[in-house]
């Protein structure tokens, strides 16, 4: 029996990107990975879908100008929830 590919979450925090997040979704997915992809932009949010779809991996993007204190609370979340395991 083969190994599982890991399963990868796909989100965009903010406008643009979608189209080239769209792509890697397909190219990931080529490749054997499973993708799961959202279109949510709210940190908890994304975080419960992580947990509600059992993911390895998180890939977000953010716009060059963009806000990054949303990928810091969105690690803490999870980080939150790494300690109540």
């Amino acid at each position: 029996m083969g190994q599982r590919m890991p399963r990868i979450l796909l989100a965009k925090l903010g406008h643009g990107h979608k189209e080239a997040l769209l792509n890697l979704a397909k190219r990931l997915g080529d490749a054997g990975f499973e993708i799961v992809y959202t279109e949510l932009e709210d940190p908890a949010a994304i975080v419960g879908t992580a947990i509600q779809e059992s993911v390895d991996h998180i890939g977000i993007t953010v716009l060059e100008d963009g806000d990054i204190s949303n990928v810091r609370r969105i690690k803490g979340l999870l980080d939150q929830g790494e300690e109540s395991h």
